[in-house]
């Protein structure tokens, strides 16, 4: 540790400044306090802290202010310039994004990957492919990216064609494509691609099990669900979902009961089967459990209970669950 420069030792306390605030209760104003505090120039070392500060102010929403650490650098390095057009992507700021991408002196995969996304998050999924086309390298990130892309907005075919092109696949590739053809009511598809693939994770499971409770497919889903190796979460919301579909509250309160980390998800899963079941006493118990376990009801939440209230002509309560939303 000794031997260490001092600039170095700086960047290193910085980055142990920010784990610890971010960990911290107070650490929006920790962190809002540390990042703005004015950076000086030594070193690569310094450098590598203002690409960490520029990517927490973006992260924050404070991507002007991210801007002016940028412009202030007298030297940048290639990921410098990915934090910032990460940053006006992430902020709602596509055009600012593509103009600096443009003045980049040297890019690297990241950067085409990072333009990329921002174009698919942001609705521009053929401005996406220009750029997928213009790539003169590209890594499986590349191809799973723009697979993703396509099937979020239901060009199913376009990704299937370049999941065929693709020169070597991995799970995410495989999983974007199962969910894709789910989604599109694929379904025998889906299943054939995923019993094919060299290697699956609690995702590809996940997926593939999700797929078919959407499709109505509810006994296929269950022999599944049977047959998956390490059941999370997520899979059992999925089945809980199914059984509440068909009615079946006994055994999806079973498997709810059975989840040992519920989350507000999984309270949602239960309470809307519930309160569509005509259970509404029972929904509204969930809700009171959910909030004494200090978890916070979203928008979904609040409409299942209000769902649940109507179904019990409870006045009270549904004023009281309509003055949160």
């Amino acid at each position: 540790y000794s031997q260490v420069g001092c600039r170095s030792v700086q960047t290193s306390l910085l980055l142990m400044r920010v784990l610890c605030f971010s960990r911290h209760p107070l650490d929006r104003f920790f962190t809002r306090h540390f990042l703005l505090q004015p950076v000086t120039f030594y070193s690569t070392q310094d450098v590598y802290a203002c690409n960490v500060k520029i990517g927490f102010l973006s992260r924050a929403g404070k991507i002007e202010v991210a801007r002016q650490l940028f412009d202030k650098m007298p030297k940048r390095d290639v990921v410098s310039w990915n934090a910032v057009i990460t940053g006006y992507w992430q902020n709602g700021y596509l055009e600012e994004a593509k103009s600096l991408f443009q003045s980049m002196p040297v890019r690297n995969v990241v950067s085409w990957n990072s333009i990329i996304a921002g174009c698919v998050e942001n609705d521009k999924i053929d401005e996406a492919f220009e750029y997928f086309r213009m790539m003169p390298h590209r890594n499986t990130a590349s191809w799973n990216a723009m697979i993703s892309g396509f099937v979020r907005y239901h060009r199913i075919e376009e990704a299937s064609r370049l999941f065929e092109e693709m020169p070597r696949r991995n799970v995410i590739s495989y999983t974007a494509m199962i969910d894709g053809y789910a989604l599109n009511g694929e379904i025998e598809r889906a299943r054939a691609l995923f019993d094919c693939m060299p290697c699956k994770n609690a995702v590809s499971w996940t997926v593939m099990i999700s797929g078919y409770v959407e499709n109505g497919r509810f006994e296929e889903a269950r022999e599944l669900f049977d047959l998956m190796p390490d059941k999370n979460v997520v899979a059992m919301t999925a089945m809980i979902t199914g059984y509440c579909k068909e009615g079946k509250m006994e055994n999806a309160r079973i498997l709810f009961e059975d989840i040992q980390c519920k989350d507000c998800v999984s309270y949602n899963a239960m309470i809307t089967g519930y309160a569509q079941n005509g259970s509404g006493e029972e929904a509204l118990r969930l809700h009171v459990e959910m909030l004494r376990r200090g978890m916070q009801p979203d928008h979904s939440t609040l409409i299942s209970v209000l769902t649940a209230c109507s179904s019990l002509a409870s006045l009270k309560e549904g004023k009281q669950t309509h003055v949160l939303i």
